[in-house]
Parts: C-alpha cells; sequence; structure tokens
C-alpha cells in the first residue's frame, strides 16, 4: 500500500483531521474542543497486531525519555510543525478503505483516551508558564474478555454500566 512506514496525509477529504474537527462537536469530546490541543495524525503503512488481534488506532503522548528526548522531540517539532499534545496513529489500510461512519467511529474511540489532566482534588491541571491544559492518556471504561462476562455476567461496577448503557438503560 505505501513506500515508507508511516505516512502524514496532506489536507484533503480523507484527512483524519475532518474526522477529528467532527467529533469535537459531540459533548464527550467539548474538554478537546476548549483546551485545543495540537494533535498530529499519522497512517501506519503494516497493520500492527498483538495478541492476536488487528490494531486499528492508537494514540500517544509523543515524549520520550532519555538521551535521545532532544533528538526526538526536534524531529517530531519538524515533522508536525510543532509539538502536539497527541499524536493519533492510525492502520492506514484499514482508514483508506473505511466509509465515513467507520473513520468516525474509529476516531470518537481514539478520541476517548484523550483526557485533560486533574489534580488530586479532581480539578483541571493547567500549565502555570503557558496556562494551557495539561494532557494525559486513559484506558478504556471496560476491558475484559467475553468469556470472562459470559461466565460471570456483569460482576463488576464498570461493567454493570457498561451493560446498562448497552441496554438503552445507563
Amino acid at each position: 500500500m505505501m513506500d515508507s512506514p508511516f505516512i502524514i496525509l496532506e489536507p484533503g477529504q480523507d484527512h483524519p483531521g475532518n474526522w477529528y474537527r467532527r467529533c469535537l462537536e459531540y459533548p464527550e469530546h467539548a474538554h478537546l474542543k476548549e483546551g485545543e490541543p495540537h494533535m498530529a495524525f499519522l497512517l501506519r503503512a503494516d497493520p500492527l497486531i498483538e495478541f492476536d488481534r488487528r490494531i486499528l488506532g492508537t494514540v500517544h503522548i509523543p515524549r520520550v525519555q532519555g538521551k535521545l528526548n532532544k533528538v526526538f522531540l526536534w524531529m517530531v517539532e519538524r515533522m508536525f510543525d510543532g509539538l502536539p499534545d497527541f499524536l493519533v496513529i492510525l492502520d492506514g489500510e484499514y482508514w483508506t478503505a473505511a466509509d465515513d461512519r467507520h473513520r468516525e467511529i474509529l476516531m470518537f474511540h481514539e478520541l476517548s483516551h484523550c483526557i485533560h489532566a486533574t489534580d488530586g482534588d479532581g480539578e483541571p491541571r493547567y500549565d502555570d508558564e503557558t496556562g494551557r491544559p495539561i494532557w494525559k492518556l486513559t484506558g478504556h471504561s471496560v476491558e475484559e474478555f467475553t468469556s470472562v462476562v459470559r461466565r460471570y455476567g456483569a460482576w463488576n461496577d464498570e461493567l454493570r454500566e457498561f451493560v446498562g448503557a448497552a441496554d438503552g438503560k445507563g
């Protein structure tokens, strides 16, 4: 599909930023609309398989530790015209073949990992120098195997809330 391991799409009708902006209109992502994080998007040329599952998208806060930190930050800033708060990497083959609805679902999912960091009292955190929000990543709301739920049911509050939402009760 692609010669490079990653592709930065030029602005146009297939650019992930279009679906990002669409998802900002949903109340679940109001914090992103208000906080205006710098988002960057890459398409991955080769499928990423983890535990026998194809990973359609990932989101990262693009930082590294150690001796290569300054080099990494310099490269990322040059690549994306500034240091992004979040880097969304999408399966290029999937993205190219997906219809608008499936692209939106994937983008909505990835953006659900992007949250405004809070302090110990649950108050939003802001950078003292810039006043901008401090961002962080969060995991999935429900992370359980179907076989466990099949055998034990909705055994915790997280699963009960999920099942209630699926049944239209939450």
